[in-house]
C-alpha cells in the first residue's frame, strides 16, 4: 500500500490505516520516525499529524509505503509534481530519464521510484546485451596443466614432491571490476526498495548475468569515474552514483528493514538553478563560492563564519551573489533570515553591489519580483527577490526558464 503526499500536507495519525483520508496507523508513523531521526528531523511532528517538509521521496517497509513529492503549486498536482522532479533530477545529473515520464496513468500507478528503477533497469539491460566491461586479472594457481607461465620458484617450493601439478601464473578476463560492482550493489538495493513485482523479477533475472562479480557494500562509489575508454557506461554509473547517493537501509522496525531513497529539494533547487545559469554565464559563475569570512579574531587574526553563497556570479563591473531557497513565500516580502544573510554577502564579498535571492513560483507570489536597499551601506547595494514558475520546466525545451533566469541578471522582465 503506497501513501502518495505532497511537501507541507498533513497526514493525520490514527488508529487504523485509511490511505484515502490521508490517514496513517500508529505503527506506521514510527516507521517514518524511524527515518526522520536518521535525516535529522525532516519532518514536523503534531500530537496527531505529521508533515513532511523539504525532502522528497520513498519510505518503504513490508506492507507500507510513502511517496512525497514536491509542492510546486498551490495546486494538489502529483503528476506534474512527478514530471517536474524527474526534470530536474535528469538537468542536475545530466542523465537521461526516458521510460514512462510523459505517461500520467503510469506515474500515477507506478509511482516516482519505480519508474526511476524501470529506467535504470533498461540501461543495465542494454549495457549486458553489448557485453559488460571485463579485465585482465592476474592469477596465480596450483594446476594439473600449464597455463600461462610456470613460477619455478613457487614450483619448487609447492610441487617438489607431486611432479603433476604446477605453480601457474596467468591472466584471464574478470567482470569484477569496479564498473560492475557499482551496478550489483546498485541493482541488490533497488531489489530491496521496489515494490512492483516485474521490477524485481527482472532485477533478480539481471543479477544473474553479475554472478562472478562481488557484492562490495562498502564500495567507494562515489570516486568512481568513467574515462573515455568505458564512456558507453556514463549514463548508468551517474544513476547509480545518484541512487545511492540519496538510499537509507539501515534501519529496522520490528522484524521488518525499512529503506527509503529521499532527495533533499533544497539542495536539487539550488543545483537546478545552478546548471542553467551555468549555460548562459559559462566559467563567470561559481557554485558554493567559499573564500572569504564574516568574522576576524581580533588577537589572533583568524578567520572565524565562512561565507558560502550558492553562486557567485563575476561580470565586467560588479559581482552578484545568487541564492536560492526552496520556501513558500506567501507574500511579496522577503524572509528576515535571508535578509540577514544577504546584508552579510553585501557587506564582505569585495566588488558585489546585488544579492538576488530566488524562490520557487506559487500561485501567492506570481513572479515575485522585489527590490531592497540595505539602510546605512551604499546605495547601490541591493537585494533582489525573484520567483521562477517550475512549470516552465513541462515544455519541450528550457527556452523560457533559462530567458527567466538572464533577466534577473540583467533587470529585465523576460
Amino acid at each position: 500500500m503506497i501513501l502518495k503526499v505532497l511537501e507541507h500536507q498533513k497526514i493525520h495519525i490514527r488508529k487504523n490505516r485509511d490511505l484515502n483520508k490521508l490517514q496513517i496507523s500508529y505503527s506506521d508513523a514510527e516507521i517514518i520516525k524511524a527515518v526522520d531521526q536518521k535525516n535529522g528531523f525532516i519532518f514536523k511532528w503534531g500530537n496527531d499529524y505529521v508533515i513532511p517538509q523539504q525532502w522528497v521521496g520513498l519510505i518503504s517497509c513490508k506492507d507500507f509505503s510513502i511517496e512525497i513529492f514536491p509542492k510546486i503549486s498551490d495546486i494538489n498536482e502529483v503528476e506534474k509534481s512527478c514530471e517536474i522532479l524527474y526534470k530536474m533530477l535528469e538537468v542536475v545529473y545530466d542523465v537521461p530519464i526516458k521510460n514512462g515520464i510523459n505517461a500520467k496513468a503510469k506515474l500515477i500507478q507506478n509511482g516516482l521510484i519505480e519508474i526511476f528503477i524501470t529506467n535504470y533497469i533498461e540501461y543495465v539491460k542494454k549495457y549486458i546485451q553489448s557485453g559488460p566491461i571485463l579485465d585482465y586479472k592476474k592469477n596465480i594457481k596450483n594446476l594439473k596443466a600449464v597455463k600461462g607461465n610456470i613460477i619455478f620458484s613457487a614450483q619448487i617450493n609447492h610441487n617438489a614432491i607431486n611432479l603433476t601439478k604446477f605453480m601457474c601464473k596467468y591472466s584471464k578476463m574478470d567482470m569484477d571490476n569496479k564498473y560492475n560492482q557499482i551496478i550489483k550493489l546498485t541493482l541488490v538495493k533497488m531489489r530491496n526498495l521496489s515494490r512492483n513485482n516485474k521490477n524485481k523479477k527482472i532485477i533478480q533475472e539481471l543479477l544473474q548475468a553479475f554472478d562472478s562479480v562481488k557484492l562490495n557494500i562498502n564500495l567507494d562509489y562515489k570516486n568512481i569515474h568513467v574515462d573515455k575508454t568505458h564512456y558507453r557506461l556514463k549514463d548508468i554509473i551517474t544513476l547509480s552514483q545518484l541512487f545511492l547517493d540519496n538510499y537509507s537501509a539501515s534501519l529496522t522496525y520490528g522484524n521488518y528493514n525499512i529503506v527509503s531513497l529521499l532527495f533533499d529539494m533544497n539542495k536539487l533547487f539550488e543545483k537546478y538553478i545552478y546548471t542553467q545559469l551555468k549555460k548562459i554565464y559559462k566559467q563567470n559563475i561559481c557554485y558554493q563560492y567559499s573564500k572569504e569570512f564574516l568574522l576576524k579574531d581580533v588577537k589572533t587574526g583568524i578567520k572565524k563564519v565562512n561565507l558560502k553563497p550558492d553562486m557567485y556570479l563575476k561580470l565586467e563591473n560588479f559581482n552578484i551573489v545568487i541564492d536560492t531557497k526552496w520556501k513558500r513565500m506567501d507574500n511579496t516580502s522577503i524572509k528576515e533570515s535571508d535578509a540577514y544573510q544577504m546584508n552579510a554577502y553585501l557587506s564582505v564579498l569585495n566588488n558585489t553591489k546585488k544579492c538576488i535571492v530566488i524562490y520557487p513560483q506559487s500561485y501567492n507570489n506570481v513572479e515575485l519580483n522585489n527590490s531592497f536597499v540595505i539602510r546605512n551601506m551604499e546605495r547601490d547595494k541591493i537585494i533582489n527577490t525573484k520567483t521562477v514558475d517550475l512549470h516552465l520546466l513541462l515544455d519541450k525545451n528550457n527556452d523560457r526558464f533559462i530567458e527567466r533566469l538572464r533577466s534577473f541578471v540583467v533587470g529585465e522582465q523576460a
